[in-house]
């Protein structure tokens, strides 16, 4: 089988994505997925459910192959989760909510032949356990190319996101917690150094939620302040996202850092409940170092004009010694 790699795609239709997910390369087969109604894609842009505990939601999407020859896809779900850059992939050994997905009637993952320049409608079923927990439970189904001996191969593959909400209590809170704050002070005493604060962000409760963080610090008795703002777009629950912002700081000895985690929605959802901010502490040593070595430099200094100044005047009182004995003599 031939193989050519590819930077590997996940294209999730989300509120973020305007058309449908679609893989693609010159000359190679292309194709896409994405939610569909009787047979044909429709406007929505992600798979979006309310459900109660035991119920089972039935949904389509639509895998469309936009090549000239036919082409086998494999198509499985997982559960879903955000990557470090904050795209979003599936976890298909999860055990979560892709595991409750069934592609075309099987609870395994499916192969699908479609002709060329021709759209197969996937029936999609979700079936919530008695037992599911109330909140967000995200997934997502996953096309990707099976290739033969006469098809180059792509390590490329295009999804639809799965929005499922089970009905019950929504607890929205995102927790931040200050792990390191780090103090770096540059060589021109006349400018301030740089506070780097490192913190985490715990989604601590069942609804997904973006954060808009307010990170303040101050030196003794509130001198010397300083702010920045940090924006995160979503962080599912259960999900922890570390960050580290740099701010401008005197090093007056002992500084002291805040972190005002103010949680706010995603995209079009909606909570019926109060968005709560959390608010972490912490301080750090902030050593006055190059303003200490000015210091040192300037007392030096003038110690040292003090002693030359002496060592003259002691000279110059010997010499006068000298001449005056001289004289007496």
């Amino acid at each position: 089988m031939r193989r050519m790699l590819v930077i590997a795609v996940f294209a999730i239709a989300s509120s973020m994505v305007t058309g449908p997910a679609a893989a693609d390369a010159p000359g190679q087969t292309t194709w896409s997925l994405e939610p569909a109604a009787e047979g044909a894609p429709d406007a929505r842009v992600s798979l979006r459910h309310v459900a109660e505990p035991g119920e089972t939601i039935a949904d389509e999407i639509a895998l469309t192959n936009f090549s000239d020859g036919p082409a086998t896809f494999r198509l499985y779900a997982g559960d879903g989760r955000v990557t470090s850059d904050g795209g979003f992939d599936i976890d298909e050994s999860g055990e979560g909510p892709g595991t409750w997905v069934r592609l075309a009637d099987s609870d395994e993952p499916v192969e699908i032949a479609v002709e060329a320049q021709d759209t197969v409608a996937v029936p999609v079923r979700v079936e919530v356990p008695d037992d599911a927990l109330p909140g967000d439970q995200p997934f997502g189904v996953v096309a990707e190319l099976v290739a033969d001996d006469a098809t180059v191969a792509l390590d490329a593959r295009v999804g639809v996101r799965g929005h499922l909400r089970v009905a019950g209590e929504v607890t929205p809170a995102v927790t931040p917690t200050i792990v390191d704050i780090d103090y770096r002070s540059g060589w021109n005493p006349f400018a301030p150094g740089t506070a780097e604060v490192t913190y985490r962000l715990e989604n601590s409760g069942n609804v997904r939620l973006g954060t808009r963080s307010d990170i303040t610090h101050d030196g003794p008795f509130g001198l010397g302040g300083g702010e920045t703002e940090d924006t995160v777009r979503e962080i599912l629950p259960g999900g922890v996202e570390e960050r580290t912002v740099a701010i401008a700081a005197w090093p007056l000895v002992r500084i002291s850092a805040d972190v005002d985690a103010r949680p706010v929605l995603v995209g079009d959802d909606v909570i019926d409940a109060e968005l709560v901010p959390q608010v972490s502490s912490n301080g750090a040593w902030a050593l006055p170092l190059p303003q200490l070595g000015l210091l040192l430099l300037i007392t030096g200094g003038a110690g040292g004009a003090v002693w030359l100044r002496r060592r003259r005047e002691s000279a110059v009182q010997r010499r006068i010694d000298a001449a005056v004995a001289a004289a007496g003599s």
